[in-house]
């Protein structure tokens, strides 16, 4: 503990905590109509179990991926943050810019991390976005700084979204027409959703799923999504309405891969995606996770600036959608 403290006071960065309050009441009629009140509650039940366990973060001391930024950002503008969400919940975060020069209203993407695992311990993607230009905003969800209890639901996930995206639209003045939302595995869900009810936002969805019911599938056959359905009805939501919704009205992609070790390619998004009749989705646009060699990537693996054929695919869609000049 001594040892954890310590290394939190060294790699912190000097900078007061910036706390943020939401300003919105959220309707819990705006949930999806599909879930009733009797699934609602047996997923909170559900949620409180499985959470504790299932949301559990790697241990990364608070300010560790400042520390790693700066060595290659020096003008690195870093401000810690804590977002108060509608129902009390405390998230840790961060605003990151390029530099102080760079305006807050500027080109910003938001970070949504797979489960199981804290902004501090990521690295690859925002040195990405920061060396594009483009400001980066990465939280955790409740519960991972220990002032919160774990979500219980699928919906204090999309809260946490939220007071995120709120945020930046109404804290910082940034337009929806310059705000990404990049979310791996669970993240991808979470960000599928906020791109949903956002007009103008672009989207990328990552290595994540179609339904919890189709990866309990994929796993434990019929049974286990019958059990997916019975228990954790609160934990799903229609992801291909929501996607095809973010697509209506923003630029969004899917990043997908056949080797994904935890959620099966059958349970992708983008199997179900390419599974639809929808004439629509005729013009999806979607970046086929392989290595040099025909290699698939699993579900963590990190590409970027790693393989320089995905970086490249990955930097044309984020360009394209926040309307950026292509480094040369």
């Amino acid at each position: 503990l001594l040892f954890k403290k310590r290394m939190t006071t060294i790699l912190a960065p000097d900078k007061p905590v910036f706390v943020y309050q939401s300003r919105n009441i959220r309707n819990e009629q705006d949930e999806a109509s599909w879930v009733s009140r009797s699934s609602k509650e047996w997923g909170r039940w559900v949620g409180w179990v499985i959470a504790p366990t299932c949301f559990r973060p790697s241990a990364f001391p608070e300010g560790f991926l400042y520390s790693r930024l700066l060595n290659i950002f020096p003008s690195l503008c870093y401000q810690p943050l804590r977002l108060v969400t509608p129902d009390g919940a405390r998230l840790s975060g961060a605003h990151i810019k390029v530099s102080s020069l760079v305006p807050e209203s500027h080109s910003t993407v938001i970070l949504f991390h797979g489960n199981a695992q804290k902004f501090d311990n990521q690295f690859d993607r925002p040195r990405f976005y920061l060396d594009l230009g483009i400001n980066v905003l990465v939280i955790d969800y409740r519960g991972a700084n220990g002032e919160t209890l774990g979500p219980s639901s699928f919906e204090d996930l999309l809260r946490d979204g939220d007071v995120a995206y709120e945020y930046l639209e109404l804290g910082l003045g940034v337009s929806p027409k310059d705000i990404l939302l990049h979310g791996h595995s669970l993240g991808g869900a979470v960000a599928t959703c906020i791109a949903a009810k956002n007009p103008g936002t672009s989207l990328c969805n990552e290595r994540s799923f179609a339904s919890v019911q189709d990866v309990a599938y994929q796993w434990f056959g019929t049974a286990g999504s019958t059990a997916a359905t019975w228990l954790g009805s609160s934990w799903d939501h229609n992801m291909i309405y929501q996607y095809k919704m973010a697509s209506n009205h923003g630029y969004s992609w899917v990043m997908y891969t056949t080797g994904d070790e935890i959620i099966p390619f059958e349970a992708s998004l983008y199997y179900a995606l390419i599974d639809q009749s929808d004439q629509t989705l005729s013009l999806l646009r979607s970046v086929a996770l392989v290595k040099n060699g025909g290699i698939p990537l699993s579900h963590n693996e990190e590409y970027i600036n790693r393989d320089q054929d995905l970086t490249d695919r990955l930097r044309l869609h984020v360009c394209r959608a926040l309307r950026i000049p292509q480094p040369v």
